[in-house]
């Protein structure tokens, strides 16, 4: 069975560099300050690994979440300019909110 890189239909075979064209993947940091929020945002190309977009700011945001919106704001607007298309979700260290499930089993 071959590996596969995406989800469900836009799924394509893992060893197949020539479809991967024109896909970029991206990594977004956040460094928290005091007062601000330190950003870098890192776009590279998925065929030959080389680095597209690179930028550092800082973001007057009060929490994590506030600015990851903002970095992909920029990395939206960089893929939409040169006509890129993002593979998967970018990579992240930020805190971002999440929906848990009621993890634990218990009487009622």
């Amino acid at each position: 069975m071959p590996l596969f890189r995406g989800k469900a239909s836009e799924a394509i075979p893992a060893d197949s560099t020539n479809s991967m064209k024109g896909y970029v993947a991206a990594n977004i940091s956040i460094t928290k300050k005091p007062a601000y929020r330190e950003v870098s945002i890192i776009v590279i190309d998925c065929v030959t690994g080389d680095t597209l977009y690179k930028s550092q700011f800082r973001s007057k945001a009060r929490n994590d979440f506030a600015a990851h919106n903002h970095a992909l704001d920029n990395i939206n607007a960089y893929l939409v300019t040169e006509g890129y298309v993002l593979h998967d979700e970018p990579t992240t260290n930020a805190d971002l909110p999440s929906i848990t499930s009621h993890l634990k089993g218990g009487r009622w």
